[in-house]
C-alpha cells in the first residue's frame, strides 16, 4: 500500500496522495486526442507541472491488452506490440499523445533537505524516475517557464523597484494582516520550496527551481505565480497566464511542439 510510504515521504505519485490527478490528466489528454486527432500541448501551471512528467512516465503511456481491438488506438491507428511470452500487449507511447509539455511556476528539484518536501515524497520519485527532458529524444518538446519577481526578504521591509500595482495593494494587506509585506512572504514560501527564503522567484516558487535539465528554459522578470497575489483575493495582470504574459512563452511553445504558430 502507498500509506506507508507516504509517512515515511517515500510516496510515489501514483499512490493514494496524488495518483487522482495523474489518471484524470491522462483521461483528459486521450479524451482530447481523440476528439481532434492531434497530438496534444500540455500546460501544466504549479504542481501541475511536476505531475504532468509523472503521467508522461518513462515514455509508456497505456499498454491496452484488449482482446479484439488489441493493436489498434482510439483513432484505429495500429500501435507498436510488445511480445512477452504468450501474450501481446498494444502499447501506446506518450510521444504519439503529447507533441510538448509546458510547465509554467512548477517546482522541479527537491529541497536542500528532501525530509521536508512537503509532498511527502512524491516530486523526489517523479525527478529520479523521469529526470529532465526525459523523452526529448522520442519527439516531445520541454518548456519551462518561470518568473523572477520578489526576491524573499526575512524581515518586513519590501524591495518595491519591479512592483505593480497589485503587490503593492497586497503589501497593504500583508502589512495590516500580519505577514509584513510580499518580500516576506515570498521567503517563507520559497524556504519551504527550497530550503533557503532569500533568493529570487514568482513569489510562491523560486525562480531556480522552475527550470528542467534539457528543457527550454524560460525566465521572465515581474511575473507573479497565480492569477491573485499570493494569499490573497487581490487580482493581477503579470502571472504567467495574462495576456501580455502568455505573448513571452507561446510562441517557444508551439516551435516545441512543431506548431505553425501563423495557423
Amino acid at each position: 500500500m502507498d500509506i506507508p510510504r507516504f509517512y515515511t515521504g517515500n510516496a510515489l505519485p501514483t499512490g493514494l496522495g496524488y495518483g487522482w490527478y495523474v489518471q484524470r490528466l491522462k483521461e483528459t489528454v486521450d479524451r482530447v486526442y481523440e476528439e481532434s486527432g492531434e497530438k496534444v500541448l500540455l500546460v501544466g501551471h504549479s504542481a501541475g507541472g511536476w505531475l504532468a512528467r509523472a503521467a508522461m512516465s518513462d515514455g509508456v503511456w497505456c499498454d491496452n491488452s484488449d482482446d479484439e481491438n488489441e493493436g489498434i488506438d482510439g483513432r484505429g491507428e495500429r500501435v507498436e506490440e510488445e511480445q512477452s511470452g504468450n501474450d501481446r500487449k498494444a502499447v501506446i507511447r506518450t510521444a504519439d499523445r503529447i507533441s510538448c509539455l509546458v510547465t509554467i511556476g512548477a517546482i522541479h528539484k527537491v529541497p536542500a533537505d528532501p525530509a521536508t518536501c512537503v509532498t511527502r515524497g512524491v516530486l523526489k520519485n517523479t525527478d529520479q524516475l523521469y529526470p529532465g527532458a526525459l523523452l526529448r529524444d522520442e519527439g516531445v518538446g520541454y518548456v519551462t517557464v518561470g518568473g523572477s519577481a520578489i526576491m524573499g526578504v526575512e524581515g518586513k521591509n519590501s524591495d518595491k523597484s519591479n512592483y505593480s500595482s497589485s503587490l503593492s495593494d497586497a503589501d497593504d494587506l500583508y502589512s495590516v494582516r500580519g505577514e509584513g509585506s510580499a518580500s516576506k512572504v515570498a521567503y517563507t514560501s520559497y524556504k519551504s520550496v527550497c530550503g533557503e527564503g532569500n533568493v529570487i522567484g514568482d513569489g510562491v516558487v523560486p525562480l531556480a527551481w522552475t527550470g528542467l535539465d534539457g528543457a527550454k528554459n524560460i525566465e521572465l522578470d515581474g511575473v507573479i505565480h497565480s492569477i491573485n497575489e499570493a494569499g490573497t483575493t487581490i487580482p493581477t495582470d503579470k502571472w504567467y497566464g495574462s495576456d501580455g504574459v502568455i505573448d513571452q512563452w507561446l510562441p517557444t511553445a508551439l516551435k516545441e511542439a512543431g506548431i505553425d504558430s501563423d495557423d
